[in-house]
């Protein structure tokens, strides 16, 4: 192993199990009433907002489900053209 492989893994195994001060979250369309019905039904034409938090953050996960019987195909979900950055977010 070259030095620069090595030592790029071991400072991101050392680097694994130290406590890290930071919070973390979730935001989820799980079903309050038990009723196992956890999604948003979001016809066309219509907008919802997935999540409204403050301050700075990441987004590390994103699941759709489509269950329509017309198969549409994927990338016609454009949400990445409605995620908005505040003015604190620098680069965007």
């Amino acid at each position: 192993m070259n030095n620069f492989s090595s030592s790029l893994g071991s400072d991101l195994l050392s680097n694994a199990a130290k406590l890290k001060t930071a919070r973390t979250g979730r935001v989820s369309s799980w079903d309050h009433s038990g009723l196992n019905e956890d999604a948003w039904v979001i016809q066309p034409g219509e907008t919802a907002v997935l999540a409204d938090l403050e301050g700075p953050g990441t987004i590390t996960y994103l699941w759709f489900v489509q269950t329509c019987c017309r198969i549409i195909g994927p990338c016609l979900i454009p949400y990445s053209t409605y995620v908005r950055f505040s003015k604190c977010s620098p680069g965007y």
